[in-house]
């Protein structure tokens, strides 16, 4: 209750602070505009936490967007101005609106973004490469509107020119500019190609950087990635690795990754119980013996069950 009070406290200075700053008569005459950006950036969080209370066509959202992006032109710098178009460019994905999400991607971040400048100001600023991800997002974009070529010229585009130049030791950052990209390659027949670049940028950067019992966040992910992708990969599997992929699947404790995990991963195109219950489905698909095959089919269809729920509400 303390918690829910505070942040509708805070929703409340945010929203007090634009009315004050839109109302002022001095207000066009405001030189510093940046002090505008931490309430752009707190009400776009609040408004992701469910926190302010909208209307079916979202035009509060929609509004505070717009000014987003008028005051962060209006003031210039390259990092705010990325992060209120690409916070723009998701809304229009999130309701559906692909077309105007990949127009606002190649409009007006990727002419801006350039990862040499902008990649570690981004993640200091706002915890994660933005721009990149806008590349990432705009890959699941196409793939969404037909267009797997585009859609596979950007993931190409992201792991050759992008990925050499991010800061390696960011694992966080580095998986969530990976995740989207590794799932639409997979659906455009490089899943192996996907991998390797999962186990690069990820994994092996993990091990060098962190080394195994030190934690990070998508960390339970990055076994089940590696696996789904070599099993949609590999039409065949080494028995000793099949037998090690039935034995993780069989057991629903694993396959379930909790309400953080699916949000972040939903946000980013795919949630994580997907992942789990696709590879039960795949495995089920190569197991003869009848006891394995029906507990992977039972342990795929509930979790995907569960997911759906997950994903309506």
């Amino acid at each position: 209750l303390g918690m829910a009070q505070r942040m509708t406290e805070s929703v409340t200075a945010y929203q007090d602070a634009l009315r004050i700053t839109q109302a002022a008569k001095a207000s066009k005459d405001l030189k510093d505009r940046s002090i505008l950006f931490p309430v752009f950036d707190g009400l776009s969080q609040a408004l992701k936490r469910g926190h302010i209370v909208q209307d079916e066509e979202c035009r509060y959202e929609k509004a505070m967007l717009r000014r987003y992006v008028h005051e962060a032109k209006l003031h210039g710098d390259p990092i705010n101005c990325i992060h209120a178009m690409t916070l723009q460019a998701d809304m229009f994905a999130r309701f559906g609106d692909y077309e105007s999400a990949v127009e606002c991607h190649k409009k007006e971040v990727e002419p801006l973004y350039d990862v040499e400048a902008h990649s570690l100001d981004l993640c200091d600023e706002h915890g994660s490469d933005l721009g990149a991800q806008s590349f990432s997002n705009c890959a699941m974009w196409n793939l969404q509107l037909g267009k797997e070529d585009d859609a596979l010229a950007i993931c190409w585009f992201v792991v050759e020119e992008l990925m050499p130049k991010i800061e390696k030791r960011n694992v966080h950052t580095t998986f969530l500019i990976l995740y989207p990209i590794v799932w639409v390659m997979k659906e455009c027949g490089f899943a192996l190609e996907a991998r390797d670049f999962f186990d690069e940028y990820v994994c092996e950067a993990y091990s060098e950087f962190f080394g195994e019992g030190r934690p990070t966040f998508f960390l339970p992910l990055y076994d089940p990635v590696m696996m789904l992708l070599d099993l949609a990969g590999n039409a065949e599997t080494e028995e000793e690795m099949l037998n090690e992929y039935i034995d993780w699947a069989t057991d629903v404790d694993n396959l379930g990754f909790g309400t953080l995990i699916n949000s972040k991963t939903g946000e980013l195109g795919r949630t994580a119980d997907t992942v789990a219950a696709e590879i039960c489905y795949i495995l089920s698909q190569r197991v003869e013996d009848e006891g394995p095959k029906s507990t992977l089919i039972e342990n795929g269809l509930e979790i995907a069950t569960e997911d759906l729920e997950f994903t309506k509400q």
